[in-house]
C-alpha cells in the first residue's frame, strides 16, 4: 500500500456546487474495526485542520440535472445538463490575447463540414453536435461519417438513449475508446444497435477542449478562436419556435429557461443585421449554427429563407453558449497506443480538492497486462491555466517526474512522457499527477476530476480499494474509496507494445560529477546487434548538440574522456535501432577555475521551476519557486540548500533588504518573511486571496507586493498589509512593483498596464505605456529613469518618470521576464529560451549574450555589482555571473553616496562619495547635471536664496581603480526649492453670519512638481475686530481648492 505516517483522520466535508455543505462521518462497525482499518485511518494526512477534502457534487448522491428532452414541431431536441456547472468560469479566457478575427468566418466555405444530418424526433442532438465537431476537426484531410446511434445507445449513463445527453457524456464515451464507429457500422435509422464489442473502433480520441461559458453578448473570442483553430464547436441553446424569424433564419431567444438543444457552431458574421430577428436585439452580429434536423430544414417553414439545415443565432441570445462548449479533437489512428488503462468509463462527474488550496495530487495504480511501455497519461483539467507535473514508477516511493507544463485551455488532455517506462506483464505501476488550478475571479476550483455514482446520472460507477488515490503533498497517499465509495479519479494510462528491447542508460544516470579530461564509461542496457549513437546535452536534455560517438558497437558501454563545457545540466542519450533513452536526471561536468568568467550554471538541487531570485553581496542568494520551494546559497553558489518554507503554494517573488531580512510571495495571496536569512520563514496574513507575483522591500518596515488583486503594502515590518485600491479600479493583473523611496514607486502588469504613485500608494495613477503586451518586470534608478519588460521582446524605457514611455528595439522576440540595472549604464534582461540581454549605454542598445549553451527559460535576475549576479528559471536553473579567477582584478570599483531623502530641500545638500576596490581606487569623480567630470569625494548641491538653482538636479558619480577599470556611473537625485509658495484668495467678501460658505484659493508655486504646501488661512472682519484661523495642513500646489466653513467669528 502507498502512503506514510499521518495525523488523525480529518472528517471530509462534502460540498454540493452552489449548495449546503454536509458533514459526513465515516463509521466502522466496532467488531469489524480491525488493525487494517486502524492503519487506513492513520494514513489520511490532510494539510491542516482547515484544509478538508471537498466534493463538488451533492452528498446525497444525486445531482441537479436538466429535464428530459422535448419534441419541437416534429423534431427532437436533447441537450440535458449534467452535474458539472461551468458557469463559475464565465469570463475566463483560453484564446491568446490580442488576436484579431475577421468580421465573418464560415467553415462551409472551407470544406470543413460534413453534410447536415437528421436526428428525427429523438433526444439525441447532443451526439450529433459532438460528432459535428469531431468530424470537422479531421477535415479537410479526412472525411468521416461517425455513428450517433452507437454513442446515444451505449453512452453508459443512467438515461435512456433518447432521453438526452451533454458533451461530457460524449467525452466519456469517446475517451474510453468505446467509439467512434462509422455510420456504416451502426446506421442511425435501421434500429439494429450492434454491440460495440462486435465492432472495430475507428479512431482514438485523445483530447476534448472545453471553453468557458460566454460571459456576455460580446465575449466571443474563445468561440472564434476555437472555430478558426480546431473547427466546429459543440454547444447548446434553448429552442423555442417563436424565437425564429422564418423569413431570414435569424434566431433570438430572450427568456430565462436553460439550454435544451445541442447544436454545432460553424462560423460567425459580425455584420449580421439586428433587423433579421423577430425581436430586434441590442446590436448586430450572429453565430452561424448547424442544426441536426435534416438538410431541408429551413426550406419548409413557410418563409423565404433557404436554410438547408443552418441558421443564425444572435450574439445577444440569452442561452447560446452559456452552458457547455466543447471541441472534440485529436482523433488519432488506433495504432497510436496499444492499450488504455482506466477506472473512469463515465469520466468527469465531479471534482474534489483540499478546500481553498490550488494544488492537489491524484494517482492510479494499475497492473500491466503485457510486456509494454508506458507512453502517455490522460487527465482532465477543470479550469484554464492549470500547471501539471506527471510522475510514473513501479510504486509511489519510486515514481519519477516524466512530464510537466501548463494547460491554457481546460478539458481532457493526453500528455506524452518524455521517456517511456518499460513494463513487464503482471507488474504493478503507478501514474500520478500534481495539478495546480489557479483561483479564478476569487473562486477556488477543485483540481481533481473524479467519477462518482450519482442517482439518475452515473449510478453505474464502481470502484474498489487499491485503484485511485489522492494526496496533499505527493508523499502521503490516501485510497479514494475511503472518502467516496465507488469513486475513482479520472486518470488514464496509455501503453505501446515493446517490440525489440530499447536501450536504457545506466551511467551517467543522474547525480554524477565528472571532471573535464577524466576517463569515464558510458553504459546502457539493451545491448544487441547493430550500432549505437551517443549524444550529449548541456541544457538538461532540451537539446543534444554534441555527438560523443556515432556508429559505435551496441555492446552496452563506451569509453569517454570527458570533453565539454562545464555544466550541472548534462545528460547523455543513447540511440539504437530499437529506440532511445537518456539519463534519468542531470549530472555535472566541471573543470578548472574559469579564467574568463561569465554566466556559469549551478546545481540548485531542484528541478522545479524557480520564478525569482534575490541576492545580497557577492556570496548570498535566494531563489523561489514551485511547491513552496526556496533554495539558498551562502558561498557564491558552490552549494545551494533547500530551505523550509512550510507552504506548498508556488512562490513567484522574493526580495531581500540585506543578508538577513526578506520576503517571498506566491499563489493564494501567500506572503512569507524571514529575519534570519531563511533559516526560518514565517507565514504572514496578507489579506490577499489570489496570486501575488512581485515583492519589493523598501526598508526594514516597508514593502509592497503586486498581484492579481493589485497592490498590498506594509509599513510595520509585515505585521499588517493594506490593500491599496485607489486608482487601481481597472487593474487586470499586476506582475511587479518597484519603489525607489518610501513614497515613490511603479507597478506593471498584464495588458501593458503601468501605474505610478508619489504618496506611498495612497493613490496610483495610470500611465500610458503605448503597448498592450503583458509586462512582467519594472526597474527604476531615479524618479525619472526606468525600464519595463514583457511579452514578445517588449522593452520600454522612460526618462521622465513615466510621463512618456518608448519601446526600445532588442534582438529577440522572446518573452522577457525580468530586468535589473547596476548603475545608470549597465543593465541585464532575462527571458524565455535562456535569453540574456545586456546594455552598457543605459538601455539605448541591448546585445544578446552568448552563453555557450541554452538554459531553460529564465524568470528572474539579480545583480550585486558589475561582475556578480544570479539568474534563475525553469527546471531549477541557476546561473551565476562572476568575473573569473586566477587573473588580475577585472572589476571596477564600487562607489556609494550619502543617501538623499526623497523630498524637496531649501538648503544646500552635501553628498559624500565612498569607493572601494580590490586593487585600490585611483580616483572618484562626479558631474552635475550632465556637465564635465571632476574629481573629488564630496559634492554639494547649492540652494541660493534667490532661487536660481531651484529644480531637479542629478549628481552622477563613479570611480576608477589603479588598473584602469571604470565603474558604470550611478546617480543621486536632488530637488531644490527655496522660493515660498503664494496663496491667492479673495481679499474681501460678504458672508452672512452663521451660514456655510466655501472659500476658493490656490497655492501658487514656481515648481509645479514641488507637490504640496502647508496652508494656513486667517479670516478677519474688515475692521480687524475679530480673527479666525484655519490650519488646513498639506495641500496640492497650482490647483484651485476650496474650504467650506460656517460664517461668523
Amino acid at each position: 500500500m502507498p502512503g506514510g505516517r499521518g495525523g488523525p483522520m480529518s472528517v471530509p466535508v462534502l460540498c454540493p456546487r452552489g449548495g449546503r455543505c454536509v458533514s459526513v462521518r465515516l463509521v466502522f462497525v466496532a467488531l469489524a474495526l480491525t488493525l487494517a482499518a486502524l492503519a487506513l485511518l492513520a494514513a489520511v494526512a490532510l494539510p491542516s485542520a482547515a484544509a478538508t477534502l471537498e466534493l463538488t457534487a451533492d452528498a446525497s448522491g444525486t445531482a441537479v440535472l436538466g429535464p428530459p428532452p422535448l419534441s419541437a414541431g416534429g423534431h427532437g431536441t436533447g441537450f440535458r445538463s449534467g452535474p458539472v456547472d461551468f458557469t463559475e468560469l464565465q469570463g475566463a479566457q483560453i484564446s491568446p490575447e490580442l488576436l484579431t478575427y475577421p468580421a465573418s468566418f464560415d467553415l462551409r466555405t472551407l470544406g470543413r463540414l460534413t453534410p447536415v444530418k437528421d436526428q428525427g424526433i429523438y433526444g439525441t442532438c447532443w451526439a450529433f453536435a459532438a460528432y459535428g465537431s469531431l468530424e470537422s476537426s479531421l477535415m479537410p484531410g479526412e472525411v468521416w461519417d461517425f455513428s450517433e446511434d452507437n454513442m446515444a445507445y451505449f453512452h453508459g449513463f443512467d438515461w435512456r438513449w433518447d432521453e438526452g445527453g451533454n458533451p461530457l457524456m460524449a467525452a466519456a464515451y469517446l475517451l474510453r475508446w468505446r467509439g467512434p464507429f462509422t455510420e456504416a457500422q451502426d446506421a442511425y435509422a435501421d434500429g439494429a444497435h450492434p454491440d460495440p464489442s462486435t465492432l472495430t473502433v475507428q479512431k482514438h480520441v485523445q483530447r476534448v477542449v472545453m471553453m468557458p461559458p460566454r460571459a456576455s453578448a460580446t465575449a466571443n473570442d474563445d468561440l472564434k478562436y476555437a472555430l478558426t483553430t480546431y473547427g466546429a464547436v459543440a454547444t447548446s441553446m434553448y429552442w423555442m419556435p417563436g424565437s425564429l424569424n422564418t423569413a431570414t433564419g435569424g434566431y433570438y431567444y430572450t427568456g430565462t429557461a436553460g439550454a435544451n438543444h445541442g447544436v454545432t457552431l460553424v462560423g460567425w458574421d459580425d455584420g449580421y443585421s439586428r433587423t433579421n430577428f423577430a425581436i430586434q436585439p441590442p446590436g448586430d452580429g450572429a453565430f452561424i449554427v448547424r442544426n441536426s434536423w435534416g438538410s431541408t430544414w429551413g426550406d419548409d417553414l413557410n418563409g423565404d429563407w433557404d436554410g438547408a439545415g443552418y441558421f443564425y443565432v444572435s450574439y445577444y441570445d440569452a442561452e447560446l453558449g452559456y452552458a457547455t462548449n466543447a471541441v472534440f479533437d485529436q482523433a488519432q489512428p488506433t495504432d497510436n497506443y496499444a492499450r488504455v488503462y482506466q477506472y473512469d468509463p463515465l469520466g468527469f462527474v465531479s471534482s474534489v480538492g483540499f478546500s481553498g488550496i490550488e494544488t492537489a495530487w491524484f494517482a492510479n495504480q494499475f497492473t500491466a497486462a503485457d510486456d509494454e511501455q508506458l507512453a502517455a497519461v490522460g487527465f482532465y483539467s477543470p479550469a484554464p491555466d492549470a500547471t501539471y507535473q506527471v510522475y510514473a514508477g513501479a510504486s509511489f516511493a519510486t515514481k519519477q517526474l516524466k512530464a510537466s507544463g501548463t494547460l491554457s485551455d481546460f478539458g481532457y488532455h493526453t500528455i506524452q512522457l518524455g521517456t517511456p517506462m518499460t513494463l513487464t506483464a503482471g507488474q504493478s505501476f503507478v501514474v500520478a499527477v500534481k495539478l495546480t488550478v489557479p483561483f479564478f475571479d476569487g473562486s477556488w476550483v477543485a483540481p481533481i476530476v473524479v467519477e462518482i455514482p450519482l442517482r439518475d446520472y452515473s449510478s453505474k460507477a464502481t470502484a474498489v480499494a487499491g485503484q485511485s488515490y489522492f494526496s496533499a503533498d505527493g508523499a502521503t497517499w490516501t485510497d479514494f474509496t475511503t472518502f467516496q465509495p465507488d469513486g475513482n479519479v479520472c486518470l488514464k494510462a496509455y501503453t505501446q507494445g515493446t517490440g525489440p528491447v530499447p536501450p536504457a542508460v545506466t551511467a551517467p544516470n543522474g547525480g554524477e560529477s565528472w571532471p573535464i579530461g577524466s576517463p569515464q564509461t558510458i553504459s546502457w542496457s539493451g545491448a544487441g546487434s547493430g550500432t549505437a549513437t551517443i549524444e550529449l546535452s548541456l541544457d538538461g536534455g532540451m537539446t543534444y548538440p554534441l555527438t560523443i560517438a556515432d556508429g559505435t558497437a551496441n555492446d552496452g558501454s563506451h569509453p569517454w574522456v570527458v570533453a565539454a563545457d562545464s555544466t550541472p545540466l548534462a545528460r547523455v542519450r543513447v540511440t539504437t535501432a530499437t529506440g532511445a533513452d537518456e539519463s534519468d536526471a542531470v549530472f555535472t561536468i566541471y573543470g578548472t577555475p574559469v579564467e574568463q568568467g561569465g554566466w556559469l550554471a549551478q546545481l540548485t538541487g531542484t528541478t522545479l521551476a524557480l520564478w525569482d531570485v534575490a541576492g545580497s553581496g557577492e556570496q548570498r542568494a535566494w531563489a523561489a519557486g514551485d511547491d513552496g520551494t526556496m533554495v539558498a546559497t551562502a558561498d557564491g553558489g558552490a552549494t545551494w540548500v533547500k530551505q523550509k518554507t512550510g507552504v506548498l503554494n508556488d512562490l513567484r517573488g522574493v526580495d531581500f533588504l540585506d543578508g538577513s531580512f526578506g520576503y517571498a510571495v506566491g499563489l493564494s495571496g501567500r506572503i512569507l518573511r524571514t529575519k534570519d536569512a531563511g533559516a526560518g520563514w514565517v507565514k504572514l496574513s496578507s489579506g490577499a486571496s489570489l496570486a501575488l507575483n512581485g515583492i519589493d522591500v523598501v526598508d526594514a518596515t516597508r514593502a509592497a507586493a503586486a498581484g492579481r488583486e493589485g497592490i498590498f503594502r506594509t509599513a510595520d515590518g509585515g505585521a499588517t498589509w493594506k490593500h491599496q485600491t485607489s486608482g487601481l479600479a481597472d487593474v487586470i493583473w499586476l506582475r511587479d512593483v518597484d519603489f525607489i523611496s518610501p513614497q515613490r514607486g511603479w507597478a506593471v502588469g498584464q495588458g501593458g498596464q503601468i501605474f505610478a504613485t508619489t504618496n506611498a500608494g495612497g493613490y496610483w495613477r495610470r500611465q500610458t505605456s503605448g503597448t498592450t503586451e503583458h509586462l512582467e518586470a519594472v526597474a527604476f534608478l531615479s524618479s525619472q529613469w526606468g525600464w519595463a519588460v514583457g511579452r514578445n521582446g517588449t522593452v520600454l524605457r522612460t526618462l521622465d518618470g513615466g510621463a512618456t514611455w518608448e519601446r526600445v528595439g532588442v534582438p529577440t522576440a522572446a518573452y522577457l521576464w525580468d530586468v535589473e540595472f547596476v548603475g545608470a549604464e549597465l543593465g541585464w534582461i532575462v527571458g524565455d529560451g535562456g535569453t540574456v540581454l545586456k546594455t552598457v549605454d543605459g538601455g539605448v542598445t541591448w546585445v544578446l549574450q552568448e552563453l555557450g549553451w541554452t538554459p531553460p527559460g529564465l524568470r528572474g535576475v539579480t545583480m550585486q555589482s558589475e561582475g556578480y549576479g544570479w539568474a534563475a528559471g525553469l527546471g531549477g536553473t541557476a546561473l551565476r555571473l562572476w568575473p573569473g579567477s586566477g587573473v588580475d582584478d577585472l572589476l571596477p570599483p564600487h562607489t556609494e553616496a550619502t543617501p538623499v531623502v526623497d523630498r524637496w530641500f531649501n538648503l544646500p545638500v552635501p553628498i559624500a562619495l565612498n569607493a572601494s576596490d580590490a586593487s585600490g581606487v585611483e580616483r572618484t569623480e562626479y558631474r552635475m547635471d550632465g556637465g564635465d567630470w571632476q574629481g573629488g569625494g564630496e559634492v554639494a548641491v547649492e540652494a541660493p536664496a534667490d532661487g536660481t538653482n531651484d529644480g531637479y538636479h542629478w549628481v552622477d558619480f563613479r570611480s576608477v581603480d589603479t588598473l584602469g577599470n571604470v565603474e558604470s556611473f550611478h546617480t543621486a537625485e536632488v530637488r531644490i526649492d527655496t522660493q515660498p509658495p503664494v496663496t491667492a484668495a479673495p481679499y474681501k467678501a460678504t458672508v452672512k453670519q452663521y451660514e456655510y460658505v466655501t472659500l476658493k484659493y490656490k497655492v501658487k508655486d514656481a515648481l509645479p512638481n514641488a507637490g504640496t504646501a502647508k496652508v494656513t488661512i486667517k479670516v478677519r472682519k474688515l475692521d480687524d475686530s475679530g480673527v479666525r484661523t484655519f490650519l488646513l495642513g498639506s495641500k496640492k500646489v497650482n490647483v484651485l481648492l476650496g474650504y467650506r466653513w460656517k460664517g461668523g467669528l
